[in-house]
């Protein structure tokens, strides 16, 4: 067995190595001095950062372990923030089988005079379990394989835990796997998260963080992002390979022979001291895969085949120096997969035999819970308040709530059919914890994937964006380290195509991408079409939790929900959808009527007196009669008695008392609601820092979640310098919570008092005028989400008329992206603003802003709606309207146009004659009048438009659409040279401003051109690239279908030509789109006729005619597709059904008045009779 130590990769130096000798200043072994309610006494060890002291509880004589950091340097921010890293992600896990953080602080004075100068002041500490039967090392070579067994289930079942709570541990090995006692056994418990990062609070993790001999090979050559929980199953791997063998599987040569052996999979031959199961190696491998794709995922995977592995004929043997411990496993966590012979059986038959590429579906056991009896540690009189507001706040009650959804997951699992939940209830109850611990559960038993979008009031919009990058895991990182990331996960899940790149890139980004191919999405299906794929893509791994906590603040989410939806009644994915949002959000987003329809619906209420009673308890040990005092004046209200207890121990309320903590106030004071709880807590904020709470009235100016280097820089313009420490503080007490880019407030009432007291007291409207202009220096405001930032500060700071120009350009852009929620969410704060500064009625803004609305609720499909907007700006006399009026009455055009009025040919002469007698022309109006009037087929005024218009070259996305109108016209027109011009110069415009809908419609209208002008090759490829993009961004193909139809027609592919035709016809139909799907019709007639399905041919000419006879379409396609055809039947000797195409072919012609080519058809006909006596003499 080699028992070299061996250092962690941090301390590595290529090609040299220097491990640091001095790792503390303590000189004795014994030592006396106090650490609040603890007694410290000997010295027990020492480790990376510092030393570890014995220590006893005073009061309750309870032995403690107590870690100090001595190293030199450990007063700076960096060591701090490494402590608190280890403190933080460790107070929040809570498992018998993780080492236990009972209280942490700093040193004070008293203790370093007591301690004689051994103990420096502010040197940081904290307190954990003490445990005394050593580590796994001191027994590896030395346990039976059922032992073996017990203690890595034991050891897995701790690490679903800490994953399922964004924790990975990086660094395990046998040392850092501590033996606690339980029931006179040992029990493996984790110890040192020092190296663990919280993977949703994480901004810079290290790129190498181990110990060598158990790395995985992605902690040695990729980024931290790519660490999971598959990093901690390889390192286990390792640690189970050594428990059964003596030695270590990697540990041969210098520390680069061990770093490659990691990325070969070149591990020492497995000779293990007693006999294991004949599948165990097998296990052993997977789990030791260079390939984390071919690794289990999770740590319930890897424990369920490792509980299931075949035993039979297998004798439990003594090894030669086997340990005297009792072993105790214990699998609290996951005790539900195991629970029951019918479900043993179901593992056995699943696991029994695999190999380490195999991947199995996750079972969804019937039961949730499970029963706890893991030893808890316990609560210590006056300890434990320093990790107070770290912990996690309990769930209690909710058993039957918790039924419910985890039958909706099964229901899903077993389907494979999306659902929804819904979690509703007042202000209090505990929305979000419900759905923080039902997604927690979900990821401790890994039976699905969980994703997860919050919304916020400000930024109305950004669900779906932080949807992507949770999955991305994208917060925090640079345009570089997001492209790459981007890249790696898109190419494993094959969706690396230049287009998703960019999409999701512009997706997930924070800052304008300045130095980026410009990338515009053009509507909002394109975003959703690019989430669902990436849903789809992800649900390949299994069922997916998707859980969108407060989504009553975003609309968008709830169009995409709606979306999603439709789409999947066709297209399936497992999804679970869990929405929590108040009981009366319907009065804040009247949208939510159209969420899909709740499978499971679930109303929380408040909590009962003996559940209220049990939350008080497990928050804090406080006396019986105090708990019992407060169960009943908070009524059942979790959150009210959560945040009066945070607020005791942030006020330091609290005495030591025999049985747990009393209040210092012999009267319990309850505040009536939340909002009076967040006042106290605000107003004792000052005690933590002299500016704690000015710089927080910034944070709450900046939004829910703030931006660090944004708070920074407003801090440094008025003069303040928090403390360091000031932030872990405010988490510390509840106020915010830590996040990858900076922090986010607990509770959006702790912002409204912030921003109460601040403009109450004069503060607010400087920080507002503060933050325009940082905005102004750090971002494009050409961005939509930017300016409407720079409109918000600017009505903050008491300037209403300079948030106009920005909110009305915010909503341009909105709407040319297609965002068209967003649009009308901007336009409201306009009118609202307008109403409240008493704006004249005369005033032409007015004008705009109706205007904009009413060509947005026309791209919305309301023309009815945008008609009532154009008649309140057409209706005005008032000077200085005229731009207003003149965008009215194009909107009116079309809008009549799209109702099939028989004002539009007038509304339109009107549009054209003002757009023209205009003396500044807009060119984006322009182009909606050009659209129209090529729709209405006045092609020379179209083209006369578009050539002043083009040739003014206007805007790089006027341009573009202009070329496009032009190229439409003259496909339309039959010009060919003039289409191929436009369409082209159309494309390669499109193409550089990443207008990916505008290059979909040009590549249409070339491809129609190369078609027409007899280019078939050309056209078709055109026509496929065509299609493939216009699924991608969910544009309509049925067109571009249609005419690639009629290609392969040509080729005689005609079993691949009615594929497509019958498509079209399907969509077509169902869009209630009568010209282009007779169209489609007949070119379904021409191919089942090449295919000679007689019977469906005449079916066919049968459904035309009588088309035909019920309304006649201005459709050159319908004329072409029927003479083609008509040649197809002639060609195969059926006359009679060749006559009846070719008269139906003449009959379009002439309707369009196209005389020459029915007379073209006419003599087919003629000829007919001839060719019917040829065939009758063959």
């Amino acid at each position: 067995m080699d028992d070299t130590p061996l250092p962690s990769l941090s301390s590595l130096d290529f090609p040299s190595i220097t491990l640091p000798r001095e790792l503390g200043t303590i000189e004795s072994s014994e030592i006396s001095a106090t650490l609040g309610p603890f007694m410290l006494s000997h010295l027990i060890g020492r480790g990376g950062m510092g030393v570890v002291f014995a220590g006893t509880h005073i009061e309750q004589n309870v032995p403690v372990a107590i870690k100090v950091i001595t190293r030199k340097g450990a007063e700076h921010p960096r060591f701090r923030q490494a402590l608190r890293n280890e403190v933080q992600a460790v107070a929040t896990l809570n498992h018998p089988g993780i080492v236990r953080v009972l209280d942490h602080g700093d040193i004070q004075k008293a203790t370093e005079i007591s301690s004689k100068g051994e103990l420096r002041a502010q040197t940081p500490y904290y307190v954990m379990e003490y445990l005394e039967h050593g580590t796994l090392q001191d027994i590896c070579g030395r346990v039976t394989w059922k032992q073996a067994k017990a203690l890595l289930l034991s050891i897995l079942d701790a690490l679903a835990h800490a994953h399922a709570m964004g924790v990975i541990h990086r660094d395990i090995k046998p040392g850092n796997i501590l033996l606690a006692q339980f029931a006179g056994r040992a029990l493996p418990k984790l110890a040192d998260f020092g190296l663990a990062y919280a993977i949703e609070k994480s901004e810079r993790a290290a790129r190498s963080i181990g110990t060598p001999p158990y790395m995985a090979p992605e902690q040695i050559a990729q980024p931290w992002r790519q660490h999971g929980p598959w990093t901690d199953i390889y390192a286990l791997g390792c640690v189970a390979f050594e428990l059964m063998t003596g030695y270590r599987a990697f540990a041969v040569g210098s520390i680069k022979d061990i770093f490659d052996a990691h990325l070969t999979g070149d591990r020492r031959d497995f000779k293990p001291i007693v006999r294991v199961p004949e599948a165990f190696e097998a296990w052993m491998d997977k789990a030791l895969s260079p390939r984390v794709e071919d690794r289990f995922q999770n740590a319930a995977e890897a424990s369920r085949a490792l509980a299931t592995l075949d035993e039979r004929g297998l004798k439990d043997v003594q090894p030669p120096m086997a340990t005297d411990l009792p072993i105790a496993g214990m699998t609290p966590v996951l005790d539900t997969f195991w629970a029951g012979d019918k479900r043993q059986d179901t593992f056995q038959r699943a696991w029994s035999t695999f190999t380490p590429s195999l991947k199995e579906e996750s079972p969804i056991p019937a039961v949730w819970n499970t029963p706890r009896y893991e030893p808890t540690p316990p609560n210590l009189a006056g300890a434990g308040l320093g990790l107070f507001g770290l912990r996690i706040t309990p769930l209690v009650g909710r058993i039957a709530e918790l039924d419910q959804l985890w039958s909706g997951l099964r229901h899903v699992a077993s389907t494979g059919q999306m659902d929804v939940a819904s979690v509703k209830g007042p202000q209090g109850v505990g929305r979000t914890r419900f759905g923080n611990w039902f997604v927690q559960r979900v990821m401790e038993l890994g039976v699905a994937n969980v994703l997860k979008s919050s919304h916020r009031r400000e930024m109305p919009t950004e669900g779906l964006k932080e949807l992507a990058r949770r999955y991305f895991r994208t917060h925090g990182l640079t345009t570089a380290e997001t492209k790459e990331a981007l890249a790696q996960e898109l190419k494993r899940l094959s969706l690396d195509t230049e287009y998703n790149q960019r999409a999701f890139l512009e997706l997930v980004s924070q800052t304008p991408l300045i130095e980026e191919t410009p990338f515009e999405f053009s509507s909002a299906k394109q975003r959703y079409l690019l989430v669902e794929q990436l849903l789809r893509k992800a649900s390949a791994r299994g069922p997916i939790v998707l859980w969108m906590d407060d989504i009553h603040f975003d609309a968008a989410s709830v169009d995409f929900l709606a979306h999603l939806w439709k789409a999947t009644r066709s297209a399936p994915i497992p999804l679970f959808v869990v929405l929590t949002y108040p009981d009366d959000a319907v009065n804040q987003l009247p949208e939510l009527e159209k969420l899909p329809p709740a499978a499971v619906d679930i109303e929380l209420g408040h909590l009962n007196q003996r559940e209220q009673v049990r939350l008080i308890q497990d928050l804090l040990h406080l006396e019986d009669d105090l708990a019992l005092e407060l169960a009943e004046r908070t009524e059942g209200n979790p959150a009210l008695a959560v945040e009066i207890v945070s607020n005791w121990v942030a006020r330091n309320s609290l005495n030591v008392g025999p049985k747990g903590f009393t209040l210092k106030l012999k009267k319990i004071e309850i505040p009536s609601s939340l909002r009076d709880v967040w006042e106290a807590r605000i107003s004792g904020v000052s005690e933590t820092c002299e500016q704690a709470l000015p710089a927080l009235e910034i944070a709450a100016l900046l939004g829910q979640e703030v931006d660090l280097k944004e708070w920074e820089e407003l801090c440094e313009t008025h003069d303040l310098d928090p403390d360091p420490n000031l932030l872990p503080e405010l988490a510390r007490q509840r106020l915010i919570s830590l996040n990858a880019t900076g922090f986010e407030f607990q509770h959006v009432l702790i912002r409204e008092v912030l921003q109460h007291r601040a403009v109450k007291e004069g503060r607010w409207v400087e920080y507002a005028k503060s933050a325009l202009q940082l905005l102004k220096r750090f971002y494009d405001s050409d961005r939509p989400e930017i300016a409407e930032r720079v409109g918000d500060y600017a009505r903050a700071a008491h300037l209403p008329l300079e948030a106009i120009e920005p909110w009305m350009n915010s909503a341009r852009r909105w709407r040319g992206m297609g965002a068209f929620q967003s649009t009308q969410h901007v336009l409201m704060k306009v009118l609202n603003l307008f109403a409240d500064i008493e704006l004249s009625p005369e005033d032409p803004r007015w004008g705009q802003v109706w205007a904009i609305r009413a060509r947005t609720l026309l791209n919305q499909s309301r023309p009815t709606d945008a008609l009532q907007w154009t008649q309140s700006v057409l209706e005005s006399g008032f000077e200085g309207w005229e731009s207003a009026r003149l965008d009215a009455l194009v909107t009116k055009a079309l809008a009549e146009q799209w109702l099939g009025k028989p004002t539009s040919e007038a509304s339109l002469t009107q549009a054209f004659e003002a757009f023209s007698a205009a003396p500044i022309k807009d060119p984006t109006v322009g182009g909606t009048l050009a659209h129209g009037l090529i729709s209405a087929r006045r092609f020379d005024d179209a083209k006369a438009l578009l050539e002043r218009l083009i040739e003014e070259r206007s805007a790089p996305r006027d341009l573009a659409m202009n070329h496009h109108h032009m190229g439409r016209l003259a496909v339309y027109a039959e010009e060919w040279a003039l289409g191929l011009e436009h369409n082209q110069a159309a494309l390669e415009r499109f193409q550089s401003i990443g207008h990916y809908a505008g290059v979909a419609q040009s590549l249409e209208y070339l491809g129609e051109v190369h078609r027409k002008r007899g280019n078939l090759e050309e056209a078709a490829r055109i026509y496929t690239q065509c299609i493939d993009l216009q699924r991608a961004i969910g544009f309509p193909t049925v067109i571009s279908e249609i005419n690639l139809g009629s290609i392969l027609l040509e080729d005689g592919a005609y079993e691949e030509a009615e594929r497509l035709y019958l498509l079209a016809t399907d969509t077509l139909r169902r869009l209630g789109q009568r010209r282009i799907e007779m169209a489609a019709l007949c070119g379904v007639l021409a191919a089942a006729s090449g295919a000679e399905r007689w019977s469906s041919a005449r079916s066919l000419l049968g459904s035309i005619q009588e088309m035909m006879d019920e309304q006649m379409e201005r459709e050159p396609e319908i004329a072409l597709l029927l003479e083609k055809a008509g040649d197809i039947l002639v060609g195969q000797g059926r006359t009679n059904e060749a006559e009846s195409s070719f008269s139906l072919s003449v009959r379009q012609f002439a309707f369009l008045e196209k005389i020459q080519d029915a007379e073209r058809v006419t003599s087919k006909i003629e000829d007919l009779d001839d060719l019917s006596l040829e065939f009758k003499d063959l």
